[in-house]
């Protein structure tokens, strides 16, 4: 039987990617209660399923277009 990858981890995030954010836009490091309150609310802003959607119909489009 062929294992499942129904869980697998495809992205991630980590704190050494919220931190050049940080030094990117704000040229300065976040605050312990900054990063606290900006994992928090990470995840009302990453619209995963259209994330998804763009990527796989890119693909496909771009896949297509080669074969036309």
């Amino acid at each position: 039987m062929k294992p499942s990858n129904e869980n697998k981890i495809i992205y991630s995030l980590t704190m050494a990617d919220l931190e050049r954010v940080a030094e990117d836009s704000l040229n300065r490091k976040l605050t312990q209660e900054e990063i606290e309150k900006a994992i928090k609310k990470l995840p009302d802003y990453i619209d995963w399923y259209e994330s998804i959607n763009y990527s796989i119909f890119n693909f496909v489009r771009y896949r297509n277009y080669l074969h036309d």
